[in-house]
C-alpha cells in the first residue's frame, strides 16, 4: 500500500559538514540536535532541562562521546518538531554542549537524536531531500501507548 503525503510526516533536516541536523522544541526552546543513527539513544545536554533532579532516572555511564565516559540521568521527555508531538527517553547529560562539536555556522548542538528514536518512530532518513519520513500513525500509536502508561501509574 502506497502512503499519502499527509500519512506521512515529513521533518526538515540542514545537512553541515556532512552531518544531519533537526531543530526540536522543548518546553519552548527550539533546540539543535544531531540525528545520529550510530548512536543508541538520545542526548541532551542537562542545562535545556527544566526537570527538577529529584524527577530524574537514574544515572547511567555514557562513553563514545569523543575520548570521554560522562554520567546522565534519563527523563522521558515530550517535544515538538513542526507541530507534530513526540516522546522519548533522553538521557541528561551534564556537559554534552562541550563534548560535541561545535558548528558555529548554524548554532549550538544541544542534542542528539538517535538510533532508539529513529527505531521506534520506524524513521525513514532520506538524506537525498534532506528530511526523515515518519509514518502519522506511528506518531499517534507511540503518544497513546505512553500517555495510557503515564495514566495508569
Amino acid at each position: 500500500m502506497e502512503m499519502n503525503v499527509t500519512q506521512v510526516l515529513s521533518i526538515p533536516m540542514t545537512i553541515y559538514r556532512n552531518s544531519p541536523f533537526v531543530t526540536i522544541n522543548l518546553d519552548g526552546k527550539d533546540l539543535l540536535f544531531l540525528v545520529d543513527s550510530g548512536a543508541y539513544g538520545c542526548l541532551i545536554d542537562k542545562k535545556y532541562v527544566s526537570i527538577p533532579d529529584d524527577m530524574l532516572g537514574p544515572e547511567e555511564q555514557f562513553v563514545g562521546l569523543g575520548d570521554s565516559q560522562v554520567a546522565g540521568n534519563t527523563i522521558m521527555a515530550f517535544f515538538q518538531i513542526g507541530d507534530e508531538r513526540f516522546c522519548c527517553p533522553f538521557s541528561c547529560l551534564g556537559n554534552l554542549c562541550d563534548t560535541l562539536p561545535k558548528f558555529t555556522d548554524i548554532g549550538e548542538v544541544t542534542g542528539i537524536l538517535g538510533g532508539e528514536f529513529l527505531y521506534n518512530y520506524e524513521a525513514v532518513i532520506d538524506y537525498k531531500n534532506s528530511e526523515i519520513r515518519i509514518e502519522r500513525s506511528k506518531i499517534k500509536e507511540i503518544l497513546s501507548a505512553v500517555l495510557t502508561q503515564v495514566s495508569l501509574t
